[in-house]
């Protein structure tokens, strides 16, 4: 069931690709920056709703008060809902992950990965980097198309971390 367009600030549903196939993204978050800046997206059946910071100034004061914003109670975005058994991280776990850690286990974390990824890391990596690159999209290449953030972009740093 598709979003009812009454429901969507302005009428700008940033879960359709047309917004954006179409070159009509900039123009779009140039109207929610100026008339609501942190617009709810509703979901739908298969897609979770999010929250939509379009300000600069908005998403820095968010990552630097993780008090307010914390990420170790589990997060969600717009991708397809979850169909499994997945269970959300209990309160005080801190996170499986480093994207769902709160300071200061994120920071001691970070710093032990950063290591990893220094520019002379990267480059010496370069060869594996480039064949988990290949595997990855020739999953999608005899296709006529994919989603891009679930199939390519969220797969690759995964796999090279």
């Amino acid at each position: 069931m598709p979003i009812d367009p009454a429901l969507l600030p302005f009428g700008i549903n940033l879960q359709d690709a047309h917004l954006f196939e179409q070159n009509e993204a900039h123009e779009a978050f140039r109207t929610l920056r100026r008339e609501r800046p942190v617009p709810w997206h509703p979901g739908t059946e298969r897609l979770n709703g999010f929250w939509s910071f379009t300000k600069y100034e908005d998403i820095l004061y968010v990552s630097r008060h993780p008090e307010l914003f914390i990420s170790s109670m589990g997060i969600a975005g717009a991708g397809l809902r979850d169909t499994g058994d997945y269970v959300p991280p209990r309160p005080g776990d801190g996170g499986v992950s480093l994207i769902t850690m709160d300071p200061p286990r994120h920071v001691k974390m970070r710093r032990l990965v950063n290591k990893g990824f220094t520019p002379r890391a990267v480059n010496a990596m370069e060869p594996q980097i480039r064949a988990v690159t290949n595997e990855i999209l020739d999953r999608v290449a005899s296709r006529d198309g994919c989603d891009f953030v679930l199939e390519i972009a969220s797969q690759l740093p995964l796999a090279v971390i």
